[in-house]
């Protein structure tokens, strides 16, 4: 599904050559690493769950994406660089000892609002509510437990709808 659903993405007329290329970067990261992680915990490759380099892998890709899309769906650098601020300090407490899950699922949380909230302040009403409507049921599925997890991971696909729309109408200017 992720391949198919990267050529609709690629397809979509946007202007600028480089919202395609974040948009593959994302999915790619987003993606890959989670179905590797989840792929690894289900074939029993980690005696422990939580506290293994997989989910710390996973989870950085995560807040590398919510950062990346909170550039696309902005268009300010500036803005990328303090959501990225976040995001660096997010992934470094991944790799301490002992971090804590309500505080790496807090920080995913508030990366992933973050990455949409330029959405509101551009009044792309439409895109936000079906980003948070997906967001919400996402948070809803992960909470119930485990078989539902992969229902959440599978609500991206329409969660990255609605951000690849809006950065459609973003003008972002392709700059290393």
């Amino acid at each position: 599904m992720p391949m198919g659903y990267l050529s609709e993405v690629y397809a979509f007329e946007w202007a600028q050559p480089s919202v395609k290329i974040t948009a593959i970067i994302i999915i790619l990261l987003v993606f890959v690493n989670s179905f590797v992680y989840h792929s690894m915990c289900y074939l029993g490759q980690f005696r422990d769950l939580i506290n293994n380099n997989g989910r710390r892998m996973d989870q950085t890709g995560q807040h590398i994406a919510n950062a990346t899309g909170a550039y696309i769906l902005s268009g300010s650098k500036l803005y990328f660089a303090l959501v990225g601020l976040f995001c660096a300090w997010s992934i470094l407490m991944l790799w301490r000892p002992h971090d804590a899950s309500f505080s790496r699922q807090i920080h995913l949380l508030i990366t992933m609002v973050l990455s949409v909230l330029p959405m509101a302040w551009r009044g792309d009403y439409e895109n936000l509510a079906g980003a948070s409507v997906t967001l919400a049921a996402m948070i809803a599925l992960f909470k119930v437990g485990d078989y539902c997890h992969v229902l959440a991971h599978m609500l991206l696909v329409p969660y990255l709808y609605f951000m690849f729309k809006s950065a459609a109408k973003v003008e972002v200017p392709f700059t290393i």
